[in-house]
């Protein structure tokens, strides 16, 4: 997973470029790709969950 913003961007940066690709090695870059897009959104969703969290505690305090 990535561990940061600059990381997860890089990283679906990357793996953009993969959809450029045509021919017998496509399915594999799309498997890569796939796999950077789940990165990010694991990400992603790790940021928001904590967000969350953070936002419960305020609210509790």
């Amino acid at each position: 997973m990535a561990r940061s913003s600059r990381a997860a961007i890089r990283r679906l940066s990357s793996s953009v470029e993969i959809v450029r690709v045509h021919g017998p090695d496509a399915a594999h870059l799309a498997e890569v790709q796939l796999e950077a897009i789940r990165e990010v959104l694991a990400w992603a969703l790790t940021q928001h969950d904590m967000a969350s969290h953070i936002e419960d505690e305020d609210r509790a305090a």
